[in-house]
């Protein structure tokens, strides 16, 4: 039984790490992730700001909460996210700080 259990972690991890991968999807109005159960969807008004260093981009919602993505644990394009995110804040007037200049 020892085996078994250890086995069905390894498969449930394996899943979570390579299927049911996080993303994010960016439109010209909101943004949008998957969470745990349902699809999360952000608005420009509800967006602090976005913060782009190398490696991370980091959504700053207004309240309590980040969205962070990283390429390291979620295996992103971070300098192709960080040109679609500059671009989205051009458009809805959101603050971009650059932080790799």
């Amino acid at each position: 039984m020892y085996w078994y259990t250890t086995g069905s972690y390894l498969l449930v991890g394996l899943f979570i790490y390579f299927i049911r991968r996080p993303y994010l999807k960016v439109s010209k109005t909101n943004l949008s992730k998957r969470g745990f159960a349902k699809e999360l969807i952000l608005n420009p008004d509800s967006i602090k700001e976005i913060i782009y260093s190398s490696g991370q981009v980091v959504i700053e919602v207004k309240g309590s909460s980040k969205w962070v993505y990283s390429k390291t644990l979620q295996r992103f394009d971070v300098a192709a996210l960080a040109g679609r995110l500059k671009k989205f804040a051009e458009q809805n007037q959101v603050v971009f700080v650059d932080k790799t200049i």
